[in-house]
């Protein structure tokens, strides 16, 4: 049975000459390995193309990649590695999903030819809006009946995503019925800068501290007459079930099955009831 992942990575914006190929490398897709010209004649135009006062072309920032993972390998053998890899401008809105999963079924089908047990069951994207469209596409045909197979939206970055836009950010106001979720109260909890005003945003840890106990208690402090109440209890209750979404997915082989499926399903029908927030 196999499954695969997609995230990106930042790399550093430059051009370079690859000499084996003879390519100029460093573009974002679809420019990211252009044939030099012969001798060198006319790089320099070629490179000018990267010019943002010459050119449309774009240099890439970030590399976006796939990680197969296979279960129940032999042992000594690793069970991913990556085989799709796509230089680009940050979250670049392509086709590349959609070429990841036509590599799987292609190699789904012909292994199971050669007589082998190969199964495709899910892939995971790391919850960009870029990627939205994609996951909800294969959901919908899943659902229908029409594929086998699935696709999801790794649950950390959910958690990130949803502290911009359920608590700490967004353009709109937050609540639950006619009850604030008041995401100024972590500020006014004394709560640790570094978690509310965040600078690393891909950080798993940062993410844990803000949906911790620790922090609840502290926001439960804020009960003291000068904080709404209500909106008190409702962050904190916020805090608590994007807590249980985390938990839920990061503690296979911890909690029973049934556990996790309750406490996602809860979870769900707490963020589905937040006006203010788009949970697609």
């Amino acid at each position: 049975r196999v499954s695969y992942s997609i995230d990106a990575t930042a790399v550093a914006s430059g051009l370079f000459i690859h000499g084996p190929s003879n390519k100029l490398v460093g573009g974002a897709y679809p420019d990211h390995s252009l044939s030099i010209p012969p001798n060198g004649v006319n790089l320099k135009e070629l490179i000018d193309t990267f010019d943002a006062t010459k050119g449309s072309r774009k240099k890439a920032c970030e590399v976006k990649l796939a990680t197969v993972v296979v279960q129940n390998v032999p042992k000594d053998i690793s069970p991913m590695y990556q085989f799709l890899a796509q230089p680009q401008t940050k979250n670049f809105n392509s086709r590349f999903n959609y070429r990841a999963m036509d590599i799987m079924l292609g190699a789904e089908a012909e292994l199971r030819l050669q007589g082998y047990n190969f199964g495709f069951l899910s892939a995971a994207v790391d919850g960009v809006s870029c990627d939205s469209k994609f996951v909800r596409d294969v959901l919908i045909r899943f659902l229908k009946g029409e594929i086998t197979y699935t696709a999801m939206t790794d649950t950390n970055h959910n958690g990130k995503n949803l502290r911009y836009q359920a608590l700490l950010g967004g353009n709109t106001v937050k609540t639950i019925g006619s009850v604030l979720i008041d995401g100024g109260l972590v500020k006014a909890a004394n709560i640790n800068q570094e978690i509310w005003r965040v600078k690393d945003w891909a950080c798993d840890s940062i993410v844990l501290r803000l949906y911790s106990a620790d922090t609840v208690f502290k926001i439960l402090k804020l009960m003291n007459g000068k904080q709404d109440a209500k909106s008190v209890a409702v962050t904190c209750l916020h805090l608590y079930f994007m807590r249980v979404h985390l938990v839920a997915i990061n503690c296979k082989g911890v909690l029973k099955a049934e556990e996790r499926v309750a406490m996602i399903w809860h979870f769900f029908l707490w963020v589905l009831h937040i006006d203010g927030v788009c949970i697609t």
